[in-house]
């Protein structure tokens, strides 16, 4: 039998851990939206074309929607617990990002200095359905480590029904 802690305690801290993975993703959407509507998100006390902006257009442009997007899917997946639990609540979240991804980017017609591409909005829906299916591997593996575990705990030789979902890490 384990010493101390009981349930009580257990979802007083996945409370915790849940406002923290909320408060991350609040921020990081927040920083999104806000590159999203500069005119240069790389301007550095009123540089017009930084180093960091030539480097990034360059070399890292071909990537960067996608791993924002990705980040972005994995913090709403670990903030809203409703969005974790299942295929439908993943897929609906996945949906509220690309509409959120692609709102982002007609946007920029409207933005001087920035141009609305479609390689963008292809870059934006693969990084959203990328991090939705880091979210389903790690719900999965998560799912039957904590099975297993219960099993080993109760001693039973194997996990009966589906497993529980994750709680993200802390």
């Amino acid at each position: 039998m384990q010493s101390g802690g009981g349930n009580g305690e257990r979802s007083v801290s996945s409370s915790v851990t849940r406002r923290v993975w909320q408060a991350l993703f609040a921020l990081y959407a927040l920083l999104v939206t806000a590159g999203s509507m500069m005119s240069n998100p790389f301007a550095v006390a009123g540089a017009k074309r930084s180093a960091l902006a030539a480097f990034y257009h360059e070399n890292l442009e071909w990537c960067g929607h996608f791993t924002v997007y990705a980040v972005l899917s994995l913090f709403f997946f670990a903030a809203i617990p409703s969005a974790r639990r299942s295929l439908r609540g993943i897929a609906a979240g996945a949906g509220l990002l690309l509409a959120y991804g692609w709102l982002m980017e007609a946007l920029h017609y409207f933005i001087p200095g920035r141009a609305m591409e479609l390689g963008d909005f292809a870059q934006n829906t693969a990084g959203i359905l990328a991090g939705a299916g880091v979210w389903l591997a790690m719900l999965g593996v998560w799912g039957r480590s904590q099975n297993e575990s219960s099993a080993a705990r109760d001693g039973r030789s194997g996990s009966r029904g589906p497993p529980s979902p994750p709680t993200p890490p802390s």
